[in-house]
């Protein structure tokens, strides 16, 4: 297995949903602190017909999580959960210049989840 040497790399991470960045790499936000663009508003992770709470939840526990990690560069762009494989990629690239990061961390190409495919 390849090691993965981010040290002086500006790195980003892309995470389809609130707490995506943490699950997969948790560890990682602990020892580099990379950039965190949260492309969802995860409306969806809780309840039905709880979505507006949920997305509130959901963003607090963000920037807990943030604080904790001692990730202090991090953004949500608010997309739809679920509807992510129709959203603009062309705006959503205004907005985060990607092409400012040596590293970029997204999910699996495999993954199931239509979010993070």
């Amino acid at each position: 297995m390849e090691r993965l040497e981010l040290d002086g790399k500006r790195t980003v991470v892309l995470a389809p949903h609130p707490d995506d960045e943490s699950i997969w790499c948790g560890g990682l936000l602990l020892k580099y602190r990379p950039d965190v663009v949260v492309l969802t508003d995860g409306r969806y992770g809780g309840e039905d017909g709880r979505e507006a709470e949920t997305t509130r939840i959901r963003h607090k526990e963000l920037a807990v999580a943030m604080r904790l990690a001692g990730v202090t560069s991090y953004c949500e762009l608010g997309i739809e959960d679920g509807r992510l494989a129709e959203a603009d990629f062309g705006k959503i690239a205004r907005k985060v210049r990607l092409d400012d990061y040596d590293v970029i961390i997204c999910p699996a190409p495999h993954d199931s989840h239509p979010d993070h495919a």
